[in-house]
């Protein structure tokens, strides 16, 4: 991969847990390593969230960790970010299916990913919704991301 011009896109259910940890461990990650050309962007494929702050458990997770997403806001999924994103990573098999609705190319959809596949290719790991756990879901759903960020930003570099 390219760092150069490089977009990347982190894709959840409503964009209030899983997908904005991602954004934010990832922009963290490649803050780090003094990577600032590459775009990093999150959102959700349903509505219910849209305008919203992250999940609190989230934030919370995130600033123990030293990231902060106390300024994210949920967002749903468009058409156009096939177009706008070189790679789409999706949090789950739902969200993947969602995303493949919004897909009219089938052929776009090649770039799209289980986030986890970075660390186990084309296994489609899953990682789990935090939204009906608790805390310890959270820190369970933040290392399966940090991990995953970790070994894409390896990738970009």
């Amino acid at each position: 991969m390219k760092s150069e011009n490089y977009s990347i896109l982190f894709v959840c259910l409503g964009n209030i847990c899983r997908s904005p940890l991602a954004e934010g461990i990832m922009k963290h990650i490649l803050n780090k390593k003094n990577i600032n050309n590459i775009i990093v962007k999150s959102c959700g494929t349903e509505s219910y969230h849209i305008g919203q702050k992250a999940d609190k458990r989230a934030i919370m997770i995130g600033l123990k960790h030293n990231i902060d997403i106390t300024s994210h806001i949920a967002s749903r999924f468009k058409h156009s970010y096939f177009n706008e994103f070189n790679k789409i990573y999706v949090m789950d098999n739902d969200v993947y299916e969602e995303v493949a609705k919004f897909s009219i190319d089938k052929k776009k959809m090649e770039n799209v990913h289980f986030l986890m596949d970075v660390v186990f290719p084309n296994k489609k790991i899953e990682i789990p919704d935090p939204y009906y756990g608790g805390y310890d879901e959270f820190e369970k759903v933040f290392n399966m991301i940090n991990i995953a960020c970790e070994k894409l930003s390896l990738q970009l570099i």
